[in-house]
């Protein structure tokens, strides 16, 4: 199982919109440890939404479960 933290920028607006997203940090987690993610360590900013309908940017946790060959994923939008 990963966890990662991803920071995703979007500029522009309509067709003219970019899209960059950055992973922070990737965490491999083991089934029954328990584990404290402390964000400190990272550069991150805060979320913002829609600035002028130009600009945004959001934070999300992204789960990845592997089983016998199959993923699966979970994102989770978090706000910082």
């Amino acid at each position: 199982m990963d966890l990662e933290i991803r920071r995703r920028e979007s500029t522009g607006s309509g067709v003219n919109t970019h899209v960059e997203t950055e992973t922070f940090a990737k965490f491999e987690l083991m089934d029954g440890a328990p584990d404290g993610l402390f964000l400190s360590p990272y550069e991150l900013t805060p979320t913002h939404r829609n600035i002028n309908n130009k600009f945004s940017v959001k934070y999300y946790l992204n789960l990845v479960l592997v089983d016998e060959g199959h993923r699966y994923f979970k994102e989770q939008e978090i706000t910082i």
